[in-house]
């Protein structure tokens, strides 16, 4: 279904997409040590993926507004990364889906910050 290490002419924008498949496909290999993707584990994925990522979004309204590398932009990054752990390890997903569920929680903080900053503009 995936083949993860074949590459080849793919265009350098397109080159962290396939990243990202080869990765997951890593994980559930790793997981299960089979060579497919069942829709419950895909759903399942996603499902956590999802809620990491909703519950980043506050948080990357509130690392707005600290400044850089100060204790409470360090905690508002740091703060939800326990509830992404406890979904994976109640799922029973390995360590290997960790990188999966931080891709979503770093998009969820980047869209946090984006709409803080048009919707809620510092004075």
């Amino acid at each position: 279904f995936l083949q993860p290490y074949i590459i080849n002419n793919v265009e350098n924008k397109d080159r962290s997409i396939i990243f990202l498949i080869n990765h997951l496909y890593k994980a559930i290999y790793f997981h299960y040590n089979i060579n497919m993707i069942t829709y419950e584990l895909l759903f399942l994925i996603l499902k956590i993926g999802i809620i990491s990522f909703l519950v980043n979004i506050p948080f990357g309204m509130i690392r707005s507004r600290f400044q850089s590398y100060s204790i409470m932009w360090f905690l508002s990054i740091h703060a939800p990364i326990p509830v992404a752990a406890v979904l994976r390890r109640s799922a029973g997903l390995s360590f290997w889906y960790v990188f999966i569920f931080m891709a979503f929680g770093v998009a969820g903080q980047i869209l946090g910050k984006k709409i803080a900053l048009k919707y809620f503009p510092p004075k």
